[in-house]
């Protein structure tokens, strides 16, 4: 049977299109839809910890949203204790929608299947986040939740914080200094020239956790993980003298460690500590305290570096959706996006004291920050060098042994020995 040359061309079109299709050219594929979340109810499971302002904002998206989304709450006491439910729910088929949990557990979430991947709604048209509005997010908010693969996101972060020094300014202008110590050793001087531990008085004070480590080894130019994130290498000499310059400062009577971060703020209150190693989401509680006592002139100020500036440790709670019902998990996801608006970034920041996520959000802030200036370093501490937890399997095992490790040296213990020994203990951990 003969063609016509009208035939032939047609049958030759129709093979290129497939052809190319076959291929795999983007623009050949049809975008994948996403469901309509309208009526969904989404359960969320949290720590008590970030509760108070969580649920204000739940309530609010509950009232407002126009697909008539119902987000649920159900409180736990740890971001422990949330994991250790979702297992149980697993086992049992009864998952909630999304929950809140710190970094280091979120690695876990994802080997387990555990988590969805965030890049379909951050990329939808509709759902997610344009060009220029993921360029607004301060980058240690946009890089949280990664896992170490910038092509996928578990984790969306909740809130956001970053590490300072709270000082009593009128105190240290009577010592004879004009302005916070800029190094350890300048800190060591300051805080020893403030103290008087027969009384009571300590010229630093700071939890004794994990965190202080962090902190110090990072001013020291030091890190947790090698680049790779498959290795602990805090155990080089950057490390040594991080916790060498803890236990010698609290040793020497300068510096006295406290049980929680409410018993620092209590004694900075009082006057019996002339500066507290910090976050910023605690700038807030600082000012009711003092606004309820005789007042004396206080401030923030970066934390100290060995020479120069050091980096700023920062951290975040991280929302992870769960793999239920395509209808609920973004229904979820609805809510990560209406929260990270950066009018709701902003009454977030003012309500709960945690950093804002988007540089916009701080244009909403000027009112607040007239009226709590202290704030404005915090927020400049973002557009610096930042380095957040690390999101590896295991590090929520590995906190626990950097907090033993302190609590040990700081009581006596040698600091070369228990730093060998959790450094051990962490590479242990790592799967």
């Amino acid at each position: 049977m003969r063609l016509s040359v009208r035939t032939v061309l047609l049958l030759a079109l129709a093979f290129a299109v497939l052809t190319t299709g076959c291929r795999g050219n983007p623009s050949a594929s049809p975008r994948r839809s996403l469901p309509d979340p309208s009526g969904q109810i989404v359960t969320v499971w949290y720590p008590a910890a970030y509760e108070e302002g969580l649920l204000a904002f739940m309530d609010r998206f509950n009232a407002s949203n126009p697909w008539g989304i119902a987000l649920r709450g159900m409180r736990a006491e740890s971001s422990a204790q949330v994991y250790k439910r979702v297992l149980q729910g697993q086992a049992e088929g009864k998952l909630p929608d999304m929950v809140v949990t710190r970094a280091g557990y979120l690695p876990e979430y994802v080997a387990r299947g555990l988590a969805v991947d965030l890049a379909l709604y951050i990329a939808d048209a509709r759902w997610g986040f344009s060009p220029q509005e993921r360029a607004d997010f301060f980058p240690s908010a946009w890089n949280a939740g990664h896992t170490g693969d910038p092509s996928r996101r578990y984790g969306f972060p909740l809130t956001l914080s970053a590490g300072l020094l709270v000082y009593n300014q009128a105190w240290l202008h009577e010592l004879g200094y004009d302005a916070p110590p800029r190094t350890w050793e300048d800190l060591r001087a300051v805080a020893c020239a403030a103290s008087e531990p027969q009384a009571g008085i300590y010229g630093l004070m700071f939890p004794a956790d994990e965190q202080v480590f962090v902190r110090l080894l990072l001013s020291h130019r030091g890190r947790l993980l090698n680049e790779e994130g498959t290795a602990y290498v805090f155990g080089d000499a950057a490390g040594l003298d991080a916790l060498t310059f803890l236990a010698a400062i609290v040793r020497d009577g300068c510096a006295q460690p406290e049980e929680s971060w409410e018993e620092a703020e209590a004694d900075f209150s009082r006057g019996q500590t002339l500066m507290v190693l910090t976050d910023a989401r605690h700038i807030s509680h600082y000012g009711r305290l003092m606004a309820g006592r005789a007042a004396f002139e206080w401030n923030v100020a970066p934390l100290p570096a060995v020479e120069g500036t050091a980096p700023t440790d920062v951290f975040s709670a991280l929302f992870v959706i769960l793999p239920t019902f395509p209808q609920r998990q973004l229904g979820a996801w609805a809510f990560i996006r209406w929260l990270n608006d950066p009018q709701r970034q902003a009454a977030w920041a003012m309500e709960t004291g945690y950093l804002p996520h988007r540089r916009t959000a701080v244009d909403e802030l000027g009112p607040f920050l007239e009226r709590e200036p202290r704030y404005a370093l915090a927020l400049a501490l973002l557009e610096g060098e930042t380095v957040g937890e690390p999101e590896v399997a295991g590090y929520e095992e590995c906190r626990a042994h950097l907090r033993q490790m302190v609590q040990e040296v700081l009581a006596g213990g040698d600091p070369q020995q228990w730093l060998n020994r959790a450094v051990e203990s962490c590479n242990a951990t790592l799967r």
